[in-house]
């Protein structure tokens, strides 16, 4: 992108920083020889061609309907926009097609590019109607470039001013030197030279140089000289006008110190002289000034801490390679791999670079405390943080009240910081060498007396407190912000007023009724509440209040469901830990049960063989086991015939028992035989006594039979 201007996120400061580091060796013998062009275009608003445009915008895709609007707004009025003295149009389109015709130029192989260009393929710059061609020392690169640009002119109708545009060379012979000015037709230009204002040159610009912004400001002030604003007037010029002025250059280098403070002294002389060249005694000191208005000063300016801050700004674009032109320079030229914070330039590096790389270590503690590199960089913010903190003052609502007219403002400032010219002070001074009040004649003028105690200062605010309906204005306190407001535009109005008066008085002798005091603060306040864009700011400014409240809201629900998520995730972690541990348990548990396994098996086996020891040794087992059969086997057939299908669970019992006990008859008893016959006879017996109660058939001759037939079975 080699045009920029009227394109958004481009600056104007890409070319002149650029252009800077271009013409830095044009001072040395010994160098690769190079040519620079300084092409003024000739009236270019007047001159391009219409069906040039029309074809441009077709070519770059525009739809159908926007040519034809543009066509019709182009081609049927006569108008031109402008905004801060810089007109803007469809120049724009047209230069896109001159890159493109050199951007085509530059690949032919008898073209050379200019020293530190080709890795970019850098051949022009542009700026509206400042157009600059650099290439190499020789007349074939200088004559393929002019017939590049000879052929745009054609088609586009804008054609070079020869008499203001400038030819730059070194490094070339003498012979080339006659050929490249016989095709140009350019006179060599001399070092320095203004380009967009700003004065190019291969060394450090010199303050001379820089005194071009004071003598601007000074002509500025000179114009305004018949106008006799007020303090508060005046002020308002310094803030949007004069500032305004010296920061295009602030953007760019910084400033000698000594030029800083000439911009300075001007403020200052045309705030409280109303002239740039007269001096007197400021009522405030000028560090206090510059302080923003919630800290107690009146906003103005630091202008050696803004020329810091504005240069900071490109560290920011470094750190997050904004896509522009300058930041691709500087990484491909000088920072390269190197890390940005560490590098360190040489001494062979262009003056302005050295600067920006010496002004990054000052904000470079705001980059890793307040994260400028991820949520921006932001020059008035920047600018409060280099400043410092300072305490706030309660009375800043009071006193830049935007009900109030600005030199009620700006004489409560005076009020509040207690520089009231008074006849005390002047007294004090040694100006005069009496100091009895004016309104009163009875007692020495001070702040205090001339406001609160003088009986003409009483009057008016005992007038005032009537119509504003309150028992004493200093105390009072409300919640409609509409009628705080109108309270504290009511007492700035009255300060002033009072002053006036006093003024008037020591001047022509005349004084105003106190009446007519408070008609003339009534009129200022309707008058105010009139305006059709008051309602819409106190719409606004409650609005931000609300949306305040929100956003603060916001800010502690954020922070509450972050350390709820943070509750969360511990007792995430913790389960994740009990879940390990009951785990483990769980295997501790299944080890146990094992062991109790293997045991319990180890204690029935050893029964077991007790058991069978013990039956099978038995001379009286076989008797008493056939003994008890015979009678179990009567009591069997009973409840068979009692309820044969009842229960058909006690039976399948029962049947297995006598397969069993068949079964021991026809072979030996094994050991899983045991076992399954000890249980079975377990079960067997609890089935026939539940069998027994529920047919009522419990007595204690069956009880005593089934306890018989289990023990003996045993």
């Amino acid at each position: 992108m080699n045009q920029s201007a009227f394109i958004q996120d481009i600056e104007i400061v890409d070319n002149i920083l650029i252009f800077h580091d271009l013409v830095r060796l044009y001072n040395r013998k010994s160098c690769s020889p190079r040519v620079l062009m300084k092409i003024d275009l000739r009236k270019v608003y007047d001159t391009i061609e219409w069906g040039f445009l029309h074809e441009m915008l077709v070519a770059l895709m525009f739809p159908d309907q926007m040519v034809d609007w543009i066509m019709q707004c182009v081609t049927t009025t006569s108008f031109s926009l402008s905004l801060n003295g810089t007109q803007f149009g469809h120049f724009k389109v047209c230069m896109e097609y001159l890159t493109r015709i050199l951007n085509l130029v530059t690949e032919r192989p008898e073209f050379r590019f200019h020293s530190l260009c080709k890795t970019l393929k850098l051949s022009h710059l542009a700026f509206a109607d400042d157009l600059l061609l650099f290439c190499g020392g020789d007349s074939q690169s200088v004559r393929v470039m002019m017939r590049a640009f000879l052929s745009f002119s054609a088609v586009s109708g804008l054609h070079m001013n020869r008499d203001k545009s400038d030819l730059y060379m070194n490094g070339v012979t003498g012979t080339e030197v006659h050929n490249i000015l016989n095709i140009l037709g350019f006179h060599v230009g001399t070092f320095p030279f203004r380009y967009i204002r700003i004065p190019i040159s291969y060394k450090r610009i010199s303050v001379a140089e820089c005194n071009r912004v004071v003598d601007k400001i000074v002509c500025r002030i000179r114009g305004w000289g018949a106008k006799h604003l007020s303090y508060a007037g005046r002020l308002i010029l310094v803030q949007s006008v004069l500032t305004q002025m010296h920061s295009y250059w602030a953007r760019v280098f910084l400033l000698p110190k000594t030029v800083i403070h000439k911009v300075e002294s001007v403020y200052r002389s045309y705030l409280w002289a109303d002239s740039a060249e007269s001096y007197k005694v400021p009522y405030v000191a000028w560090e206090q000034c510059c302080l923003p208005k919630n800290k107690g000063g009146l906003g103005i300016v630091n202008c050696p801490l803004w020329n810091v801050t504005s240069i900071g700004k490109y560290t920011w674009w470094v750190v997050n390679k904004k896509d522009c032109l300058w930041v691709k320079w500087v990484h491909q030229i000088y920072i390269k791999h190197s890390d940005w914070w560490t590098y360190q330039p040489n001494t062979n590096t262009s003056w302005v670079w050295r600067q920006v790389c010496k002004v990054k270590e000052q904000p470079m503690p705001g980059f890793e405390t307040h994260s400028w590199s991820a949520c921006g960089y932001s020059v008035q913010k920047v600018y409060e943080w280099i400043l410092g903190s300072q305490q706030r003052v309660i009375w800043q609502p009071f006193v830049w009240n935007r009900l109030s007219l600005p030199k009620h403002n700006f004489l409560a400032w005076l009020f509040v910081k207690k520089r009231c010219l008074t006849q005390d002070r002047l007294l004090k001074f040694g100006v005069i060498t009496d100091g009895i009040c004016y309104l009163c004649g009875a007692q020495q003028e001070t702040q205090a007396h001339l406001f609160f105690y003088c009986c003409y200062s009483q009057r008016c605010a005992h007038l005032l407190q009537q119509w504003l309906g309150v028992e004493w204005v200093i105390k009072w306190r409300c919640k409609s912000l509409c009628k705080k407001m109108i309270v504290m535009a009511a007492i700035s109005g009255l300060l002033h007023c009072i002053w006036e008066v006093r003024n008037k008085c020591k001047a022509d002798m005349v004084m105003k009724r106190p009446e007519a005091v408070i008609a003339h603060i009534q009129a200022a306040i309707r008058w105010r509440l009139q305006r059709s864009d008051f309602a819409k700011q106190l719409d606004n400014s409650r609005a931000r209040e609300t949306s305040s409240e929100y956003k603060t809201d916001i800010t502690e629900l954020s922070r509450q469901q972050t350390s709820i998520d943070q509750n969360l995730l511990l007792k995430s972690l913790e389960l994740e830990l009990l879940k390990k541990e009951n785990a483990k348990k769980v295997e501790q548990i299944d080890g146990l049960q094992r062991d109790v396994s293997n045991l319990n098996q180890q204690v029935i086996s050893s029964v077991t063989a007790t058991l069978e020891h013990m039956v099978l040794g038995s001379p009286l087992y076989n008797q008493r086991f056939q003994g008890s059969g015979k009678r179990i086997d009567k009591v069997i057939r009973e409840i068979e015939k009692e309820d044969k299908a009842e229960n058909p669970t006690d039976i399948e019992l029962v049947k297995m028992f006598e397969i069993a006990f068949s079964r021991h008859e026809k072979s030996p008893i094994d050991t899983e035989t045991v076992i399954s016959m000890f249980f079975s006879l377990i079960c067997l017996c609890f089935s026939i006594g539940h069998l027994l109660e529920e047919k009522h058939w419990a007595n204690e001759s069956n009880t005593s039979l089934i306890l018989e037939f289990f023990c003996f079975s045993v």
